[in-house]
């Protein structure tokens, strides 16, 4: 797993700041998840942290599904592990399987 990111502002809060350009090499075989901070950050009645630690278990589990069994998989996973708490952030991902 590497996670992609950068410094400063997240990416299309303003009109006019400039960013970094960065590259990365694509490969088949490769999925790319983006999603907002509401996967990782969901808690429990613990308190606890869903983690980037069991949505990567979660892409190992399903890396030889489709894109849309993924991001199912994740979905389903966070919501057993919040509830019966309500859901408080917005949960937004994107699932790309290079072929």
């Amino acid at each position: 797993f590497n996670e992609l990111g950068g410094q400063g502002l997240p990416l299309g809060i303003f009109r006019e700041v400039d960013f970094k350009m960065q590259q990365q090499q694509i490969s088949a075989g490769q999925i790319y998840i983006i999603g907002t901070d509401g996967i990782w950050e969901t808690s429990n009645q613990r308190r606890e942290m869903f983690g980037k630690e069991r949505l990567r278990q979660i892409i190992r589990e399903n890396a030889d599904q489709p894109a849309q069994t993924i991001v199912s998989a994740v979905i389903d996973a966070v919501t057993g592990f919040r509830k019966p708490l309500k859901q408080e952030d917005d949960i937004t991902m994107v699932v790309v399987k290079i072929e």
